[in-house]
């Protein structure tokens, strides 16, 4: 590995020589001696400098996964703390405020009505889709 490599690979990392050299108990002098015409950059270096990349990376990523569960988690919460928030009494004045748009031999809700219910019960349907995928991914049982 040539020191240019080394520097990208440091950097991209985001840790410093410093610490690179006190996460492994070498001097400092000799990490940043390193790719110098006398002291070549042991073998090990470049796998282990990538590997830790990659793993910032899968932390990142899971970081961001948990918090999209969070997010979905208290939207179906809140979802479901607005369902029980909905006593007889309000639904029953839901029910008196929409009656005019009832058919009463056969209680359907007009097309509009339609819609709108299969399009939340699509979005809710999705949004648990999601969370399960989720879920699965992370390795979580739920």
């Amino acid at each position: 590995m040539e020191r240019q490599l080394f520097n990208e690979l440091i950097n991209k990392a985001k840790i410093t020589k410093k610490e690179f050299a006190t996460l492994f108990n070498i001097s400092q002098t000799t990490v940043n001696g390193w790719g110098s015409n006398r002291n070549k950059i042991p073998y090990w270096v470049e796998s282990w400098l990538n590997n830790y990349i990659e793993l910032q990376e899968i932390k990142r990523d899971n970081e961001l996964n948990i918090s999209v569960i969070e997010i979905l988690k208290n939207q179906l919460e809140n979802k479901d703390n607005i369902i029980k928030a909905v006593d007889d009494e309000k639904l029953n004045g839901l029910v008196e405020a929409i009656s005019d748009e009832l058919e009463i031999g056969n209680k359907t809700v007009t097309n509009h009505q339609k819609n709108v219910i299969e399009m939340q019960d699509k979005i809710i349907s999705e949004m648990q889709e999601q969370l399960n995928i989720i879920y699965n991914h992370l390795g979580i049982k739920k």
